[in-house]
């Protein structure tokens, strides 16, 4: 989880989290919000439910709309965007904490001339997500 932290630009999101169950299927706890995992995430973390877990994501795989997308949405305020040409640092504030997304400057432009501090939608890749043990650090998604 140490080298997984610091590789890229930006770094990944490592934000702490919980494995519940809802509804038959293991969900990872953002705050008070819960993001249902696949069927293959779900298979290699299912002797950890209900415990604390680490969760990461790269920003590049993390998703913004202003719409709720089909299934996994989960809601934060933008709170501010760094432009790097040809794309977008957006960072979103999620329960207590901040979240990165690496958005392309075409789908960036339109929300962020919306305006700041206001609710927009994410979701990530989950087959690009990580999920770690909050005692050994260890990878649970490989």
């Amino acid at each position: 989880m140490f080298v997984a932290g610091f590789i890229g630009a930006p770094e990944m999101n490592i934000r702490p989290s919980q494995l519940v169950e809802h509804d038959g299927r293991l969900h990872l706890t953002l705050g008070d919000q819960r993001l249902p995992l696949n069927d293959l995430l779900q298979s290699k973390v299912e002797t950890h439910k209900n415990q604390q877990v680490f969760f990461g994501v790269r920003p590049e795989f993390v998703s913004l709309s202003d719409e709720p997308f089909a299934e996994g949405s989960c809601t934060g305020e933008m709170v501010r965007v760094e432009n790097m040409g040809h794309e977008f640092f957006v960072y979103l504030k999620v329960a207590d904490y901040e979240l990165t997304a690496r958005v392309p400057s075409d789908e960036a432009k339109p929300m962020i001339e919306k305006g700041l501090h206001r609710k927009v939608y994410f979701k990530f890749d989950l087959n690009k997500c990580h999920i770690f043990d909050a005692k050994t650090e260890q990878n649970l998604s490989l």
